[in-house]
């Protein structure tokens, strides 16, 4: 599916033509939140998921703001070739935090997957000081166990 569309945001299946708009918002707080070192290598990453999206192995999105059509994040489901059903990779830019549009697009990409895949789970991992990923993962109403200083989050 091309496009997901909430109140708040639409979904929009990765292309290359979006790596721009998407290296705008790719700040340095989310390169820190994500452990990343740099835009050139996260432009890497892209290409490899657009592959890995081709092959069916990844669902990815980008993110964007309805109210003012700007890129403003990512959401995907990726590696789905090792049998484990996936796992969750999301950001959203800084500056729209706290603002629903992640549990929008939350929502969104937990309805499609299920129904667009027979996986029956997929892993999301969340540093347990990150109190709005771990709220939104809550909301969705995720099954949850602890490793570590990470709440590990399995869909199913």
């Amino acid at each position: 599916m091309e496009a997901l569309i909430g109140e708040l945001v639409t979904l929009r299946a990765l292309r290359k033509d979006f790596f721009a708009a998407y290296a705008r918002v790719f700040s340095a707080t989310i390169q820190q939140v994500l452990h990343v070192s740099g835009v050139a290598g996260e432009l890497d990453y892209l290409q490899n998921q657009l592959t890995q999206q081709c092959m069916g192995n990844s669902l990815f999105y980008c993110m964007f703001a309805n109210h003012d059509d700007v890129l403003i994040g990512a959401i995907a489901i990726r590696d789905m070739q090792y049998g484990t059903g996936g796992n969750l990779y999301n950001w959203v830019n800084e500056s729209y935090w706290g603002r629903g549009y992640y549990q929008e697009a939350l929502r969104l990409m937990v309805v499609h997957y299920f129904a667009c895949t027979e996986n029956r789970y997929f892993q999301a991992y969340v540093d347990v000081t990150n109190k709005r990923s771990y709220c939104a993962l809550k909301k969705v109403r995720l099954c949850r166990f602890w490793h570590a200083a990470w709440a590990v989050w399995l869909a199913i």
